[in-house]
């Protein structure tokens, strides 16, 4: 049984006028760093209800960039389903549909549609999976946007890990014929009043694209000297959709191609690293990490900004500013950072000379982290 008063926790936005809040789950892996196997629970209780109320259905899962692509694709591995995400990533040359998150900080998702008649033909419902849903007006733009390629026979429904919608907002999405499936759900409360007193007291740590071309070759050097960089090529990107098992499949070569000893992780503390949209390989190669020892723990860059503070239950204490490895002007965020035996980061970001890899290298040598592997995910 899964309560939100147990997993959810209040963060404060940094300016964000649309709301000056976000709800941070402590199991899903994303924010704030958790254990692998409470995500992978987490999502299988999610996985067990939608099995208990569609047995029979085959799905199409689609999971919304940043926060719920990895719970996405956890749902679908449990599933056995089809799986894409969204993305606020530009593909040159594939056609794509464009809604919005209203009340997000990057309002401006994509679907890309390429494969998408292929993959929605063999399926009888589209799933949509996010951590959490406040109003169903995101999902109400993404039903607008696919309403004119989806075939007539296909039913969209929404799983979520929290819902937080009024009945009346319930009503408006059946009105649609939208069902929704929820792991948890919290009463919506005046949560901007709950953070009225609320101190950024917490640590800061920045390292901006301003401080950062300074750096000279040889600053560059010892960053990377004793980082353990690893190429691994793959020809499936959820961003264009897949079957879910193979992208599992790739993550299991990818665990044996690491070979990381086994005195590295054994009854040690080990850190995994997604960045931004790439959260599932962290998630899943941190479960595999799980069998060798209990203090594993995963979580990921993030475009959302929001404050650090000191407060015995707030869960963000720490926040380090830095470039994006996607776009060196994107500024990203990573929140309590820590100090570990083993840190491994996982990404698909192309630009293996980044400035944006050089900031996460200094700031976990802030933390005095030593032992790193660096996987760059290749497409």
């Amino acid at each position: 049984m899964y309560e939100a008063e147990k997993l959810i926790r209040l963060a404060k936005r940094e300016n964000n006028p649309n709301r000056d809040f976000l709800l941070i789950n402590v199991f899903q892996g994303k924010h704030y760093p958790a254990n692998p196997s409470n995500t992978f629970k987490m999502c299988e209780a999610l996985a067990n209800k939608v099995k208990t109320k569609y047995p029979s259905e085959k799905f199409l899962i689609i999971g919304f960039a940043e926060a719920a692509t990895a719970i996405a694709a956890l749902v679908a591995s449990f599933l056995g389903s089809y799986y894409m995400q969204t993305t606020r990533e530009i593909i040159e040359n594939v056609p794509a549909l464009n809604f919005s998150e209203e009340h997000s900080h990057a309002k401006n998702q994509m679907l890309y549609i390429r494969d998408f008649a292929k993959l929605a033909k063999n399926v009888d419902r589209i799933l949509f999976v996010e951590d959490e849903i406040t109003t169903g007006k995101t999902l109400q733009n993404a039903c607008d946007v696919l309403d004119d390629i989806c075939h007539a026979h296909l039913n969209f429904t929404i799983a979520t890990l929290l819902d937080c919608t009024h009945d009346f907002q319930k009503n408006a999405l059946a009105d649609l014929g939208i069902d929704i499936i929820s792991l948890m759900h919290l009463n919506k409360e005046n949560f901007d009043e709950k953070l009225k007193d609320f101190k950024a007291d917490g640590e800061f740590h920045n390292y901006p694209l301003s401080e950062l071309i300074n750096l000279s070759d040889i600053e560059k050097e010892n960053l990377v000297k004793n980082v353990k960089q690893i190429e691994f090529d793959n020809a499936h990107d959820p961003r264009m959709g897949l079957n879910i098992f193979d992208l599992n499949n790739d993550l299991e070569i990818l665990w044996e191609h690491l070979k990381i000893p086994e005195s590295e992780i054994k009854e040690k503390k080990v850190l995994l690293i997604g960045t931004e949209e790439f959260v599932y390989p962290s998630i899943f190669i941190g479960k595999k990490i799980s069998e060798f020892t209990n203090d594993v723990m995963c979580h990921s860059t993030t475009r959302s900004p929001m404050l650090p503070g000191n407060a015995e239950n707030y869960p963000l204490k720490n926040r380090t500013l830095l470039p994006s490895l996607y776009d060196i002007n994107r500024i990203t965020f990573l929140y309590n950072l820590s100090k570990a035996d083993c840190v491994i980061i996982l990404t698909d970001a192309l630009d293996q000379d980044s400035l944006g890899m050089f900031a996460l290298l200094k700031a976990l040598k802030n933390y005095n982290n030593e032992n790193i592997y660096w996987v760059w995910w290749k497409k």
